[in-house]
This record gives C-alpha cells, structure tokens and sequence, in this order.
C-alpha cells in the first residue's frame, strides 16, 4: 500500500500535521505526499535512516511550496518542515 492508496482508500481531504518514523523509509514516503494537495501546516519525518540524498530532495521539492525545515537540536533524528 502506498501513501497516496492509503490516503485515497480513507478518503482524506486534508492533512493538517504529517508525522512519519517508518524506520529508513520515510524518505520513499515522504516523496509520496501531495504537499500541494493536502498542505499540512506541519511534516515531521525521521531522518536518521534518510539519505543525504533524500534530505536534499525534500528540502528543494518544499521550500519553493513554502515550507521551511529544521533540524531538532534535543532530538538529532527528526526533522521538521513547518508552512509559512
């Protein structure tokens, strides 16, 4: 099952916070998300397992749709991406 099946199958409009810690595949899932579509205020992934890689494409694919990260200092494996 992907996210957007998931999302689909239950129906959901909007997504106001989108929290994931699927153990090393929330990068994969992360690309999922409609960020346009469902705009939540909040996205807060694990990104321990993530790759460089992954980092940088969810940064560059949602800063430009108005999100800015941040990298928690208390807990170094979440990032966050808050709409502004």
């Amino acid at each position: 099952l992907t996210l957007p099946g998931a999302l689909a199958e239950g129906e959901v409009k909007a997504i106001d916070v989108y929290v994931s810690d699927t153990e090393g595949f929330d990068g994969v899932i992360l690309q999922q998300l409609d960020a346009v579509r469902y705009a939540p205020q909040l996205i807060l992934v694990e990104h321990e397992h993530m790759s460089e890689a992954e980092k940088i494409s969810a940064i560059a694919r949602l800063r430009p749709l108005g999100y800015r990260e941040y990298f928690a200092k208390d807990n170094s494996e979440d990032l966050l991406f808050v709409k502004s």
